[in-house]
């Protein structure tokens, strides 16, 4: 009886966490020329630059949101010359690597470009990034969502990582 007691409150308070998560305001964020479109749980904010790469200058921009625990943001980089695609995931597969433990890493297709994605555990597995990176040797997205340990599997994760989609042009 004593557990029954218990267990009523905790299934109220996940409820009312789910409710929550359903009920956030997710934001359709289409950036002119970007090529892209996704769902942000609010307005984000909006850098351009340009990084330096192999082949010369390329065009980098990044739209990010802290909300709520979480970090979302969607990076671009354009570069001048094409490079094979599958090369350039397994460059960035590397690259993640060396900065954390990748838990999952899963080829996808997003349209018509190649596409991974990683799970991978940062600050000693306190904090998970769930990431998809999409390339057709060009132009590459990393798209990530980084929340701590417990919060990766959640509705808002999903619904970002799964929002991202390839505009039509």
């Amino acid at each position: 009886m004593r557990l029954f007691r218990l267990a009523i409150p905790a299934l109220v308070l996940l409820g009312a966490v789910a409710s929550a998560q359903a009920a956030a305001k997710w934001i359709a964020f289409e950036p002119a020329g970007d090529g892209y479109r996704i769902d942000f749980p609010g307005t984000p904010t909006v850098k351009r630059d340009t990084t330096q790469s192999r082949v010369g200058p390329a065009p980098h921009v990044e739209a990010a949101l802290s909300a709520k625990g979480y970090s979302y943001s969607v990076d671009l980089t354009t570069y001048a010359s094409a490079s094979d695609p599958k090369a350039v995931l397994d460059l960035f597969a590397t690259t993640i690597a060396n900065a954390g433990k990748v838990r999952k890493q899963t080829p996808l297709k997003v349209g018509p470009d190649m596409a991974r994605r990683f799970d991978v555990e940062l600050a000693d597995g306190k904090v998970i990034d769930t990431m998809l990176v999409v390339t057709d040797g060009t132009r590459v997205y990393i798209v990530s969502c980084t929340a701590s340990r417990g919060q990766e599997s959640s509705a808002s994760v999903k619904h970002f990582i799964s929002s991202f989609a390839l505009a039509q042009q």
